[in-house]
């Protein structure tokens, strides 16, 4: 803004008014507290500089594994180049995702770090469910060319739909109490973060404040957080993150593991099979560092 637009503006409004000018925010003031914004940094009640470096840890491995896919697309043979468009896709803004949580988080942006979650959740569900089931693959990738987006997301890709198609993996690999456990916890997750982008009075009144929680919820104390001036849940949210991560990648290893889901003869070469080893060294050593952290 310059303060020629200022001036313009303000002599527009208030030309009949000039004792505003002594009442109303100056284009000095405008220009400090924009200052201010842009250098805040938000204070927090706890640390979480553990918790962040695993999940910065695991944006460079997917990351890295997209990269291994997104390299071999020219070489690759022309039947399994819309397949692997679809995995690296999906790797590459999951791993964007993990790291654009950490910076809202880093900058007192809870609230919106929470509806990326959401949107995270989404990315790893419809990975494995496009790697598990071909015909959805299919629809997925054919969604754009036919114009059909939204009719094969309803078909195949909200969240109920994905949840289950993961509910029937999950018989041939878990128990039933397991399989059980497994939606629940998927589908009140996803009913939790999924309050946060529909704006719930609660959620949204809630997500205007940092909470300091405490081991007696009474005792928790809230931090009015206009700006990004507090990210005092930081912990317990990247927490969430990791172990969200920590599952999806479980399944993604076992999966890739079986031919009759991911023949990696397919998309594995001499070009690529470098990347794809610095991405699972780096997940074997977030494993080690996850023991580590939690025997402390």
């Amino acid at each position: 803004m310059r303060k020629s637009d200022y001036d313009s503006i303000f002599n527009e409004i208030y030309k009949k008014d000039k004792k505003m000018k002594e009442d109303i925010i100056s284009y000095k003031e405008i220009k400090k507290m924009l200052c201010d914004i842009r250098k805040n940094k938000a204070k927090t009640t706890k640390k979480y500089s553990k918790e962040r470096e695993v999940a910065e840890l695991y944006a460079l491995a997917t990351g890295i594994i997209a990269c291994a896919m997104h390299f071999s697309a020219d070489s690759m043979k022309e039947k399994y180049k819309k397949d692997n468009t679809v995995y690296f896709s999906l790797l590459t803004n999951m791993s964007n995702d993990i790291l654009g949580i950490i910076n809202l988080i880093d900058n007192g942006f809870e609230f919106q770090a929470k509806i990326l979650i959401r949107n995270l959740m989404e990315l790893m569900y419809t990975l494995l469910v496009t790697m598990i089931n071909e015909e959805k693959r299919i629809e997925y990738f054919e969604s754009a060319d036919l114009g059909n987006s939204y009719a094969v997301w309803q078909k195949n890709f909200k969240m109920s739909k994905l949840n289950e198609e993961l509910a029937k993996y999950e018989e041939t690999v878990f128990d039933k109490e397991l399989q059980q456990e497994m939606k629940e916890q998927r589908r009140n997750m996803y009913q939790y973060y999924s309050s946060y982008v529909h704006n719930d009075f609660l959620s949204m009144v809630m997500g205007c404040h940092s909470i300091d929680k405490k081991d007696n919820p009474d005792d928790s104390e809230f931090y009015y957080n206009l700006w990004g001036m507090y990210n005092n849940e930081s912990k317990e949210i990247l927490e969430t993150v990791n172990k969200l991560i920590w599952i999806h990648l479980m399944y993604f290893r076992y999966i890739i593991s079986k031919s009759v889901y991911y023949n990696r003869s397919n998309y594995i070469s001499k070009e690529n099979i470098s990347l794809w080893n610095s991405g699972f060294l780096i997940i074997f050593m977030i494993e080690k560092m996850l023991k580590r952290i939690y025997k402390n």
